[in-house]
């Protein structure tokens, strides 16, 4: 913690204020005693991890800008998702946005699977939003979109490099629409490398598609992206007839 430097009085705020911080009333600062009785200031350290968390969220917000959360799920939450339709797979994710902490230990990621319309897709941004809420750095990408953004445009595309990184590394992420994309070896081997990452190193990831493991596993080479499906996820099926095509009936 950055130790700052002696002050003869303690810092003051009015009363009246609301804080961000409850511990140093937005100061950024607080007061420790030593052992021996001398008083200083140190670094709030609530604010400086909050910063921290801000400036990667920032960073990531920038670098994927065609890939943040898209206007139609930016409002998605438990809230206005009609959990009757899919009352196992709702509570098992809202479940799981709010044990994230314990889960985030053990590596738990979801994989979302089952007909177009069923609400995989606002399920998986109900969990992203309510995990930005709390802080937690996370991103969404869909993958048919991802795989063409990440396509090289030059010899040694350093920022398709960091992209890569970040898809590895980040706290939580969100692949909508696996089995959307166009596939090619290079694909696979692209989705491979992320999703092999992120299990080896226990990153919590949830996955929407529209196909089953049985169709993913016939598309060639992808028995290993499989594998590590099977391996990293709880398997959550949705059932039933489109939402969508139901409203668009209704409305005919």
């Amino acid at each position: 913690m950055k130790q700052i430097a002696e002050r003869e009085s303690t810092p003051t705020s009015t009363c009246q204020a609301k804080y961000e911080c409850s511990k140093c009333r937005d100061t950024k600062v607080v007061a420790v005693t030593d052992a021996d009785g001398t008083k200083r200031y140190v670094q709030c350290e609530e604010c400086y991890m909050r910063q921290l968390r801000q400036i990667k969220q920032e960073q990531i917000n920038r670098l994927f800008q065609s890939a943040n959360i898209p206007k139609r799920f930016a409002n998605k939450t438990f809230d206005n998702f009609d959990y009757r339709r899919q009352p196992n797979a709702f509570a098992i994710c809202k479940k799981y946005a709010m044990e994230f902490a314990k889960l985030r230990e053990e590596g738990k990621s979801l994989l979302l699977v089952g007909p177009v319309g069923t609400g995989k897709s606002h399920l998986a941004f109900a969990i992203l939003n309510e995990l930005i809420r709390t802080g937690i750095p996370g991103m969404a990408v869909t993958v048919p979109d991802l795989m063409d953004e990440l396509r090289p445009k030059n010899s040694g595309d350093s920022e398709n490099d960091e992209k890569m990184r970040v898809l590895k590394t980040i706290d939580f992420l969100v692949l909508d629409d696996l089995g959307a994309q166009r596939n090619s070896d290079w694909v696979t081997e692209r989705l491979f490398v992320i999703l092999n990452s992120r299990y080896a190193h226990m990153l919590p990831t949830v996955i929407t598609s529209n196909n089953y493991l049985e169709e993913l596993e016939g598309i060639p080479g992808w028995w290993r992206i499989v594998d590590r499906l099977i391996e990293m996820c709880d398997i959550i099926e949705f059932h039933g007839a489109s939402y969508r095509e139901q409203a668009r009936n209704r409305n005919i």
